[in-house]
């Protein structure tokens, strides 16, 4: 990321990477990865703030205590697929709306279910017919 303003300053971190330094501006560059190759992990530090950068082949956080994130929004973009596990419990609070979309089939299994509508009607829609299968199917009880 040499620019014409201020030349590159490169350091030799062993392992065929450097870690290159870039000033433009008020912005300042901190780059790793292969020398002659492409960046790893980057760091540019501008008037707002620092913007870390990590393109790498497997990225793992491991933590013995908790692990918090804050942001003002959230985005996760899988190629593959994308799976949570607790064993404990697992909330979701949202202070909007909530919506679930799935191409394919949605299952929900538990020992016990509930969907109740604090306001409004509860509402199902299909396309084709509408099962309710229980030991007892109680209505208005």
């Amino acid at each position: 990321m040499p620019t014409n303003q201020d030349p590159t300053n490169s350091l030799d971190v062993g392992g065929a990477r450097a870690l290159r330094v870039t000033r433009d501006g008020g912005v300042t560059t901190l780059a790793l990865g292969p020398i002659g190759g492409p960046v790893e992990i980057e760091i540019v530090i501008g008037v707002a703030g620092p913007v870390v950068r990590v393109h790498a082949a497997q990225l793992e956080l491991t933590t013995r205590g908790p692990l918090a994130l804050s942001c003002e929004d959230f985005h996760l973009h899988a190629r593959g697929n994308i799976e949570l596990r607790a064993e404990g419990d697992l909330r979701q609070l949202v202070a909007g709306d909530l919506e679930c979309v799935a191409a394919g089939d949605v299952r929900l299994d538990g020992k016990a279910m509930r969907a109740r509508a604090r306001r409004g009607e509860l509402r199902l829609e299909a396309h084709d017919d509408v099962r309710i299968d229980g030991e007892k199917v109680l209505l208005n009880s």
